[in-house]
């Protein structure tokens, strides 16, 4: 993975899932429909879709629970439900997927 491809990761995770998300939203799923929201472009919603499996596979679980607060800003932590990172981002890239396939 580049840097520009890190990059848009953390324009995502690290913007949409800051230190205070849950002021703007009530849970991680309605912080990805915001983002789905603000985003109508369905190349742009697969294509992260894809940088998200492409990242989460590159790591083991143990790393990925470090980096996504330490590389990709994320302030969201997937086993507040239950989950762990690697499910978790799957769950998001699938969201993406699906909403790209819809449009």
């Amino acid at each position: 993975m580049n840097q520009s491809e890190t990059e848009r990761l953390r324009q995502f995770f690290g913007a949409y899932f800051h230190q205070d998300w849950m002021l703007d939203d009530a849970d991680a799923e309605a912080v990805i429909a915001r983002f789905i929201a603000d985003h109508p472009d369905k190349q742009e919603l697969a294509s992260l879709a894809a940088l998200v499996e492409e990242y989460a596979s590159t790591r083991s679980e143990q790393e990925l629970a470090a980096s996504l607060s330490e590389e990709l800003w994320c302030e969201y932590s997937p086993s507040v439900a239950g989950v762990s990172v690697g499910e978790w981002l799957q769950h998001v890239a699938n969201r993406l997927r699906s909403e790209a396939v819809a449009r």
